[in-house]
């Protein structure tokens, strides 16, 4: 059983790695397909996928983005230079890999420190698998440049989604607990889309100056959604964002096409603007995330504490009738100033008015029972000398004259040092 139970697990591992490396594979040639011959890479949004599998999986299973990136590095180079692509890749990988857990066995994007983790990992690893790159390739200064920041933002923009998504059930219900509806989530990711065809796209009818001027709008539905939606929602708004940008700044080529060695102005410009939109995005959501959960937490305590409270009411209240059915009265004396708490049944029993009333130890001496009252208080004295409960009987004179015999039963509560502080007891008749 064991050894089928082994097998399962791990064909079941099997199975998600191959999906892993599908998803790979295809982000990867749409990639290839859609950028423009001869421009750089704006961005690689495969790496993002990379690290998010192996941290989700096992770094055993780098073979496996090896291979599915040298199918795509084919496509763009030859194959001496695709196998080198493709080893800095998995190293870039694995190195992001390896540095996340290195952090936290489970990482994810929960709170700034871990965003400006993110980052620092992603671009550190980035600019190591460049640089490697670099040296065996001739890709000259601007194309180091272009190399690394193009998969810092892929990564930073394309991993903390992937990272909220696989967030376990309790974490993601924590997250969407207070959300808005579907609908205004699909008309913010409308809206980003819009604005990032008003600022990055091709629209001849309005001039650059005007286009230009409306950059900062595209960060509009990052804020609408960090406001509103929630961190998850605000990855998707910048995912979306990004997606929308590239594919616009594609769709109206680079300046930079067949200039290898020069550094793509436009290009380091697109993917620092990429990766400022992410963090910048991400930090607002998740302050107000942080904000939004410590609110329903403190109304969940708060709801607990009424739900308490109405538990004790309900207790006392039935304490009080089984008290008055068995003509019981409870009371909490304070021996250092000799102040007495009474319950309702205790003013009754002893027919002394509440209102009237300050002084309810003296009001309980005049009660007593004149040839009972020194024995009583020599009984209790000595109960707290010997620190033992309080048991006896007494009788009561009442206002009309009438006498009646009380029971006591208290219990004496001392301090840390011995010292008998209090005395809660009961009387019935």
């Amino acid at each position: 059983m064991d050894l089928a139970n082994t097998a399962f697990a791990r064909a079941r591992q099997l199975n998600v790695a191959l999906s892993w490396t599908l998803l790979y594979l295809v982000s990867g040639l749409l990639v290839a397909q859609l950028q423009p011959s001869g421009s750089p890479c704006l961005w690689y949004p495969p790496i993002a996928i990379g690290i998010a599998f192996i941290h989700r999986t096992s770094i055993r299973f780098w073979p496996l983005v090896f291979v599915a990136d040298f199918m795509v590095s084919l496509y763009q180079f030859e194959a001496t230079d695709a196998l080198v692509v493709s080893a800095c890749t998995v190293i870039e990988i694995v190195g992001a890999v390896l540095a996340l857990r290195r952090i936290r066995r489970n990482f994810g994007v929960a709170d700034h420190r871990d965003l400006g983790w993110l980052a620092l990992v992603c671009v550190g690893a980035a600019m190591a698998a460049a640089t490697l790159g670099s040296s065996v390739i001739d890709v000259g200064w601007g194309g180091w440049l272009a190399w690394w920041f193009g998969d810092a933002a892929s990564s930073v923009v394309l991993l903390p989604l992937i990272l909220v998504l696989l967030e376990n059930a309790a974490e993601r219900r924590l997250a969407t607990s207070s959300m808005p509806s579907n609908s205004e989530q699909a008309t913010m990711l409308l809206v980003a889309v819009a604005t990032s065809y008003a600022t990055f796209g091709h629209m001849p009818l309005l001039p650059v100056s005007i286009q230009e001027a409306l950059e900062a709008l595209i960060f509009g539905p990052i804020i609408w959604a960090a406001l509103r939606l929630g961190r998850r929602a605000t990855c998707f708004a910048i995912l979306l964002t990004a997606v929308s940008v590239v594919m616009f700044r594609w769709s109206a080529g680079s300046s930079a096409v067949g200039e290898p060695n020069l550094v793509h102005r436009d290009v380091l410009e697109m993917q620092l603007f990429l990766i400022a939109l992410s963090i910048i995005g991400l930090a607002l959501s998740l302050a107000l995330d942080r904000e939004r959960h410590a609110r329903v937490e403190a109304e969940s305590r708060e709801a607990q504490l009424r739900q308490a409270t109405e538990d004790l009411r309900t207790t006392s209240t039935r304490l009080t009738l089984g008290a008055r059915a068995a003509n019981v009265g409870v009371w909490d004396w304070n021996l250092d100033d000799n102040s007495l708490v009474w319950d309702d049944q205790v003013y009754a029993m002893y027919q002394i008015d509440r209102a009237t009333t300050a002084d309810k130890y003296q009001a309980w001496l005049q009660r007593l029972h004149p040839d009972d009252a020194t024995r009583l208080l020599a009984e209790i004295d000595g109960a707290i000398a010997r620190g033992e409960d309080v048991r006896s009987n007494f009788r009561v004179v009442l206002p009309n004259g009438d006498e009646r015999y009380f029971n006591t039963h208290g219990i004496i509560q001392a301090s840390a040092g011995g010292k008998a502080t209090r005395i809660i007891g009961i009387d019935t008749t």
